[in-house]
C-alpha cells in the first residue's frame, strides 16, 4: 500500500486561515481537545452509562448466577485458594470481594459490574484518541484542530453508544457475566497501555518520553494482559489485537520488523495462562454446561456464520433482546441460511480489505483505515465463542460486548469522517453527524433502559423469555423455578415443568425440579421418583442426590440416606448441606461420633453456617465434649444472633458443665427472642430461675 503525504482539498484537513471553519465537526466554538474538554467527556460518558443502569441495582440473582451466589469457593479466601476451578480466577476473586464486603447484597455486586463498565466504556474514548494520535493519522491529518475535533468526537460518541447500547446489558445487569465485562476493561487497558508504549519509542509521535515511562507503559501493559487472561478465555486474541493495531497504525515508522514482533512476543506468552488454567481445573471448553451437550465442531461452526449474521442485526437494530434463544443448529454449508450469511459476512470482510487498501492515499482516505479496523476487531475478539470450538450455547448477546467496540467505532468513524468530507460541499448534511450520533445515543440509551426493567425480577425475566423462546425446554424450567420461589405459584410451575419434561425428556434438571414440587406437597413417593429420575439421567447430579436423601431419612431408610449424601460430597467435597444432612442422619441413628465428623467437615467447608455449627454443639453435648461444645454453640450464637435454638443449647452446654449462672443468662437471652420457648423455659427452671 502507498501512502502518499498530506493532499490539500480532501474536506478533511484544516482550512488555511481559517482553523474554526475546518471540515472537522465541532460543538459551537468550544475546542474539542485538551484536559477540560477530556474531564467533561469522561464525565458524559460515566453519567450516561449510569443513567441506562440506574434501574438495575435491585435486580436479583438469575440463571447461571447460581455459579457466584451457591459457590463456597468466594466464602473465604482459604476455600478460593482450595477451589478446584481455576478459570477465571480474577473474576472470581472479585466475587469473593463482593462477598467479604456486604456479603449477597445485590446493590453491591450491580455496583462492581456498573463501575467496570463505565471504566471499559472510558478505555473505549482512550483507544480510539491514543490511535488517532499514532503516524499514520499524524502523517495524514496532521495536529490541526479540525483533525483534533474529528478524533474527539469519534472517540467520544464511540464510547457513549458502547455505554448504552441496549446489546451490552447482558454483560452489566446479568451479575455472573460481570467475566465478560472483566475481560473486556483489561483487554483494552493492556492496548491502551502498548499503544502508549509505542508512540513514547523513538519511532512513535511521542518519542520524548524517557526510558523509564516508556517502561512503566510496558510492563502495566503486560500486567492487564496477563489480568485478561486471569479473567475469560476470550482474552486469547488479545495478541493478536495488538499485531493488528501495530500493523495498521505503526507501519512506516523506521522499527524494523524483527523489533516489533520482539515486542508483542511477551504478550503472546500471556496466553499459556489459559490452556494451564484448563489443565489445572481438568475442564475442557468443550464440555457441556447443562442438561443438553453441545453441537459437533462443524456443526458449531455452520450455527455461527448464521449467529454472526444475528449479532450484527442486534448492534444496528436491537430489538427482541432475549436471554436465552432458542436458536437453531445448523448442519451443512448447502442450507441456504448457512450459505447466504456466510456470503454475507465473507463480503463485509472483503469491505475491509479493500477499505484498508484504500486508506493512506489522502488525507481524505485515512479514516477508511481506521473503519477497517473496527470490522477486523470485531470479528477477530468474536473468534474464540463463534468458530469452530463448540460451546453449549450457541449464542449469547454478552458475547458481542467487547467485539462491539469495533463496529461503533467503525460506524462512528464513517458517519463523522463522511460528514467531515460533506461539510465543505453540502454544509447541511456535513453538519448533521452530531445530531445524528446525539439521536442514535438517546434511542439506544432508552432501549437499554427499557430492557433492564425486564430484569426486574425473575418472573418477569422469565415471562419475556417464554415468550420469545416457547420451543425451549430450560425457559420453561426457569420460569417453573421463578414461580416456585417468587410468586408461590406451585400449580403453575407444576405445568412449566412438565412442558420442559416434554420438550426434552433427558431434561433431569425439571425431574429435579418436579420432585421439589411434590416434596413441598408432602408427596414423598412422588418426589422420590423424580429425584430417581434425575439421577438416573445425571448420575453426576448432586442435588438431586441430597434431596433424595433427605426423603430417605423421612422415611426411616438411614442407611439409603446416607448412601446418597456419601455419593453426593464424593461428586462435590465442598457440598456442606450434605454432610449437614449425613450428620443428621448419623444423630437418628445413634451414630454421634459420624455425625460429629459430618458436621465437622460442614462447618470447614463454611465457616459461616450457622445451622451446623449449632448441630455439632448438639452433637459435643451428647458425647459428653462440653467445653468444646460451649465453644462451637458460641459461633453457632455469633452467626445467627436472633435464633433461639442456638441458645437454648449454648445453656444445655453451660449448664451440662455446671456454669449455672452463665446458663441462665443465655435461658433468658433465648427467652426474650421467643418468649413461648419451651426449651429455654424448661432449662431455666430447672435451674430454679
Amino acid at each position: 500500500m502507498q501512502e502518499n503525504p498530506h493532499n490539500p482539498g480532501d474536506g478533511f484537513e484544516e482550512r488555511a486561515g481559517h482553523p474554526d471553519q475546518g471540515a472537522g465537526p465541532e460543538l459551537g466554538r468550544f475546542q474539542l481537545s485538551g484536559a477540560k474538554a477530556t474531564a467533561m467527556a469522561m464525565g458524559l460518558i460515566s453519567l450516561a452509562a449510569a443513567l441506562v443502569y440506574s434501574n438495575t441495582y435491585k435486580v436479583p440473582f438469575v440463571f447461571d448466577d447460581v455459579n457466584v451466589y451457591n459457590n463456597v469457593a468466594i466464602h473465604s479466601f482459604h476455600n478460593l485458594l482450595a477451589a478446584d476451578n481455576h478459570q477465571r480466577m480474577l473474576g472470581l476473586f472479585s466475587f469473593f470481594l463482593n462477598y467479604k464486603i456486604s456479603g449477597f447484597n445485590l446493590s453491591s455486586f450491580h455496583l462492581v459490574n456498573l463501575a467496570i463498565h463505565v471504566a471499559t466504556s472510558l478505555l473505549v474514548f482512550a483507544f480510539v484518541r491514543v490511535t488517532f494520535r499514532t503516524p499514520f493519522f499524524r502523517r495524514f491529518i496532521g495536529g490541526s484542530s479540525s483533525a483534533a475535533n474529528v478524533a474527539f468526537v469519534v472517540a467520544l460518541f464511540s464510547a457513549l453508544i458502547f455505554a448504552v447500547h441496549p446489546v451490552q446489558t447482558q454483560a452489566v445487569t446479568y451479575i455472573v457475566q460481570r467475566y465478560a465485562s472483566m475481560v473486556a476493561m483489561f483487554y483494552l487497558l493492556a492496548a491502551v497501555l502498548y499503544a502508549r508504549w509505542r508512540l513514547a519509542l523513538p519511532s512513535g509521535t511521542e518519542a520524548g518520553a524517557s526510558r523509564a515511562r516508556r517502561a512503566f507503559f510496558y510492563g502495566a501493559a503486560l500486567l492487564a494482559a496477563v489480568a485478561a487472561m486471569a479473567s475469560k478465555e476470550t482474552a486469547f486474541t488479545l495478541p493478536a489485537a495488538l499485531a493488528l493495531w501495530e500493523f495498521f497504525f505503526m507501519s512506516g515508522t523506521g522499527r524494523g520488523l524483527r523489533k516489533r514482533i520482539a515486542g508483542l512476543l511477551p504478550f503472546a506468552a500471556t496466553t499459556i495462562l489459559i490452556p494451564l488454567s484448563l489443565l489445572v481445573s481438568n475442564i475442557s471448553l468443550l464440555s457441556a454446561t447443562g442438561g443438553t451437550p453441545p453441537p459437533p465442531a462443524v456443526d458449531y461452526l455452520m450455527t455461527q456464520f448464521r449467529v454472526i449474521v444475528t449479532y450484527l442485526r442486534l448492534l444496528v437494530f436491537p430489538v427482541n433482546q432475549n436471554l436465552d434463544y432458542d436458536y437453531p443448529v445448523y448442519h451443512s454449508l448447502a442450507d441456504p441460511n448457512v450459505f447466504l450469511s456466510l456470503a454475507f459476512l465473507l463480503a463485509i470482510v472483503a469491505g475491509g480489505v479493500y477499505l484498508l487498501r484504500r486508506s493512506g492515499r489522502s488525507a481524505a482516505s485515512a479514516p477508511l483505515r481506521l473503519i477497517a479496523f473496527g470490522i477486523f476487531w470485531f470479528f477477530l475478539t468474536l473468534s474464540v465463542e463463534s468458530s469452530i470450538i463448540p460451546i453449549e450455547d450457541v449464542i449469547f448477546e454478552h458475547r458481542l460486548y467487547l467485539p462491539s467496540m469495533g463496529l461503533f467505532v467503525a460506524a462512528v468513524t464513517a458517519l463523522t469522517a463522511g460528514a467531515a468530507y460533506l461539510k465543505p460541499r453540502l454544509p447541511v448534511l456535513g453538519k448533521a453527524a452530531i445530531p445524528a450520533l446525539t439521536l442514535v445515543v438517546l434511542v439506544f440509551g432508552g432501549l437499554a433502559y427499557a430492557r433492564n426493567v425486564v430484569w426486574h425480577n425473575t418472573l418477569s425475566l422469565w415471562t419475556d423469555t417464554v415468550s420469545k423462546s416457547p420451543g425451549k425446554a430450560r425457559v420453561h424450567n426457569a420460569l417453573g423455578v421463578a414461580l416456585m420461589n417468587d410468586a408461590g405459584d406451585n400449580n403453575m410451575a407444576r405445568t412449566e415443568f412438565e412442558i420442559a419434561v416434554a420438550l426434552y425428556p433427558g431434561y433431569y434438571g425439571a425431574y429435579y425440579n418436579l420432585g421439589r414440587v411434590d416434596d413441598q406437597a408432602g408427596q414423598i413417593d412422588k418426589a422420590m421418583a423424580e429425584y430417581k429420575a434425575a439421577v438416573t439421567l445425571d448420575p453426576n447430579f448432586v442435588n438431586a442426590h441430597n434431596d433424595l436423601g433427605v426423603m430417605y431419612a423421612e422415611k426411616k431408610q438411614f442407611d439409603q440416606a446416607i448412601a446418597e449424601f456419601q455419593k453426593a460430597v464424593q461428586l462435590q467435597p465442598d457440598f456442606v448441606e450434605a454432610y449437614n444432612n449425613m450428620g443428621l442422619a448419623y444423630n437418628a441413628m445413634n451414630k454421634p461420633e459420624q455425625a460429629l465428623a459430618a458436621f465437622t467437615k460442614a462447618t470447614d467447608g463454611n465457616s459461616h453456617y450457622a445451622g451446623a455449627f449449632l448441630n455439632a454443639g448438639r452433637t459435643e453435648i451428647k458425647l459428653g465434649r462440653y467445653q468444646n461444645a460451649v465453644e462451637t454453640l458460641k459461633t453457632a450464637v455469633a452467626l445467627a444472633p436472633q435464633n433461639p435454638s442456638a441458645y437454648d443449647a449454648l445453656g444445655r452446654a453451660y449448664q451440662a458443665m455446671g456454669s449455672a449462672g452463665q446458663a441462665a443468662d443465655t435461658y433468658r437471652h433465648a427467652l426474650k427472642l421467643n418468649p413461648r420457648d419451651e426449651d429455654a423455659g424448661s432449662g431455666l427452671k430447672s435451674l430454679g430461675g
